[in-house]
């Protein structure tokens, strides 16, 4: 159900805001020194988020104060699908491939349990609950691309300037999966073409949620001229 009442979703937008907001002040080394916060995907991807709430917040507040004399402001659909799929990546990676998100060490933190498991289910009830719908492209998965790859390109442009074969791997590349020391480009090519895959895999699976009835017809009027 799409809440349509303005003014709840402005509220809704700044709690999430400010909720976001302390889990990127936290990460940045406010409360524990941050070593190389700019390097992991989770920080990254949170703070892409975050500035698209942000935005967000600002156009549902000048939207309101307008009223409907002016033309609506909104955030590129594009610009937030992509940061739609990122922080699902972030949650599902995390949470199922590089943490046990059952042991204690996973909840003893706030900045861990805000950018692995709070911000990630904001960002979604934001976009289930206030983000216009059914408007959703069969390209938009494509520009979810550009946010992931980008990051890899860095990474390994990054580690390539760095690498120190006497110093861990972990200073070097933040996951394992990106370790050119251990894996060559070749390994690390074939789980970025993995992780491709699950990112197109999201992406198209979110557009069909979003498009579902849509969707549902065009298949229906196809399979009937067929027969």
């Amino acid at each position: 159900m799409i809440v349509k009442n303005k003014t709840a979703t402005l509220v809704s937008r700044i709690l999430i805001c400010l909720i976001m907001l302390a889990g990127a002040i936290i990460s940045l080394g406010a409360v524990n020194p941050a070593p190389n916060w700019y390097v992991y995907y989770t920080n990254l991807s949170n703070y892409f988020c975050l500035i698209v709430v942000l935005v967000e917040t600002v156009f549902t507040a000048i939207n309101i104060k307008s009223g409907q004399d002016k033309k609506q402001l909104k955030v590129v659909p594009e610009v937030k699908f992509a940061a739609l799929i990122a922080i699902l990546v972030t949650f599902l990676i995390t949470n199922i491939l590089l943490t046990n998100i059952f042991s204690a060490a996973y909840w003893s933190g706030a900045e861990n349990v805000l950018m692995h498991f709070v911000n990630p289910i904001l960002f979604w009830v934001d976009w289930i609950l206030f983000a216009e719908h059914k408007n959703t492209k069969w390209y938009f998965p494509l520009y979810e691309l550009i946010f992931p790859l980008t990051y890899v390109v860095y990474i390994l442009i990054r580690g390539a300037i760095i690498a120190d074969t006497a110093a861990p791997w972990q200073k070097v590349y933040p996951y394992f999966f990106l370790n050119v020391t251990e894996l060559g480009y070749a390994g690390v090519f074939l789980w970025v073409l993995g992780l491709v895959a699950i990112f197109l895999i999201f992406g198209y699976l979110i557009y069909l949620f979003d498009n579902f009835a849509e969707v549902k017809t065009k298949l229906k009027q196809k399979f009937q001229n067929k027969n």
